[in-house]
């Protein structure tokens, strides 16, 4: 299959993900009498796993067409998914063979080795979610000044293989966490009540203007659930009611 009929081939193997996509990055309010930390929790947790089904949409597309004819066919299908996701900044092909970008969402890092980053080193593996981290290499190559904060993201990522099961590639989604933070802050409007979110190692992600840390500290957790199958950051949650 070449040209055209490829293309247009490649835009139906997209079609799935460009419908879903809008609705990747928010839900309509919870009732009044869902509005404790499990509910919210949960709320989270179905964002999450939007994220991670956009993600699969697109390795699907990726592998679908492995080995490509080049950079710019995976970069046609990166850019689609990315254009109908505008939370998720970046999305890229990453080769094993060498550590090095592939094609990514306008031509961002292309060529760039990222052998040393975690979620390439996790995407040789298996699948995997990111925790929060700076984005170092997207900081330069978006020329960021230090004016405007450092960029933090979070991320999914999956191993792409080739026709014998080999993964020769994976394809990694850096979501913004400033999208986290404006879920978590929308829920915090809905419910009336801070909320704090902790990592899977205890530290707080996120925490609500003007909250005492003890008072931080004894606040009541809960699990922020993921579909069996979906990476797991393993996040916590905290409705602090009454604070």
């Amino acid at each position: 299959m070449t040209g055209c009929p490829r293309r247009l081939a490649l835009l139906a193997s997209l079609a799935l993900a460009g419908e879903a996509a809008a609705q990747t990055a928010s839900l309509a309010p919870l009732a009044p009498s869902q509005r404790d930390a499990a509910g919210i929790a949960a709320r989270v947790g179905v964002l999450l796993d939007r994220q991670w089904d956009h993600l699969q949409w697109v390795a699907r597309s990726v592998q679908e067409f492995w080995p490509p004819q080049d950079a710019e066919e995976l970069r046609f299908i990166l850019d689609t998914a990315h254009d109908n996701a505008p939370h998720i900044i970046w999305i890229g092909v990453a080769t094993v063979s060498d550590g090095r970008v592939l094609a990514a969402t306008r031509k961002l890092l292309e060529g760039a080795d990222v052998a040393q980053r975690p979620w390439f080193i996790e995407g040789t593996q298996r699948d995997a979610a990111v925790d929060v981290h700076d984005a170092l290499l997207l900081q330069r190559a978006l020329s960021r000044s230090p004016e405007q904060g450092m960029l933090r993201l979070i991320d999914f990522v999956s191993p792409i293989r080739d026709g014998d099961g080999r993964i020769v590639a994976m394809i990694g989604s850096h979501i913004l966490w400033d999208w986290v933070v404006g879920v978590v802050r929308r829920e915090e409007g809905h419910a009336g009540a801070p909320i704090a979110l902790v990592s899977s190692r205890g530290e707080v992600l996120l925490a609500p203007e003007g909250v005492p840390p003890t008072r931080l500290a004894q606040a009541p957790r809960v699990p922020v659930p993921q579909r069996a199958g979906t990476p797991s950051f393993g996040w916590q949650l905290a409705v602090l009611t009454g604070a």
